[in-house]
């Protein structure tokens, strides 16, 4: 007698689990990447320091960037970021030539903003937090939504391996 690997019944009951384990996984990973990233932007905003750059470019046709040039120990870098803010003058008013203050990454200072980094990370903090809050219910009603055609599929399934004759 030859039997097949696993038992059909168990099987079934583990499909059935299915979208509900990955639901739970997706929801877990965002918030936890939610809570990575808000600590890496906190983690800048404390160890920031400041350089003197030069605006360079204004690309308003590719996401409003503004491109400053700095330098870090006799090191030359660039920064393109699309937000510009206090203590820098703002969008509209900033040209090239102009005198910003670059906030940069002192153990990687090709990283670098045009804008304080605090005046950023608590607004970020509540978003996450209010996602987290939003996202997990709204995955569940989706997975809820869904269970009709869940059931569908699962009674179907089911049929097919009842009606299935054992290899032998």
């Amino acid at each position: 007698m030859t039997r097949s690997f696993g038992d059909r019944e168990r099987s079934a009951l583990s499909i059935r689990f299915l979208p509900w384990i990955l639901v739970w996984v997706l929801a877990v990973a965002f918030v936890a990447f939610l809570v990575v990233n808000q600590n890496v932007a906190a983690s800048f905003a404390s160890n920031a320091r400041t350089a003197p750059g030069t605006v360079i470019a204004r690309e308003p046709n590719n996401h409003a960037i503004v491109r400053a040039a700095y330098e870090v120990g006799g090191a030359k870098y660039e920064v393109a970021d699309s937000r510009i803010g206090p203590p820098n003058p703002d969008w509209d008013t900033v040209r090239v030539g102009d005198q910003v203050t670059v906030y940069y990454d002192p153990a990687t200072p090709a990283r670098a903003v045009l804008y304080e980094p605090e005046a950023r990370a608590p607004g970020e903090m509540d978003f996450a937090i209010l996602a987290a809050l939003i996202l997990g219910p709204a995955f569940i009603g989706a997975l809820l939504l869904s269970l009709p055609f869940w059931r569908h599929l699962m009674r179907h399934g089911e049929s097919r391996l009842n009606t299935e004759e054992p290899k032998g």
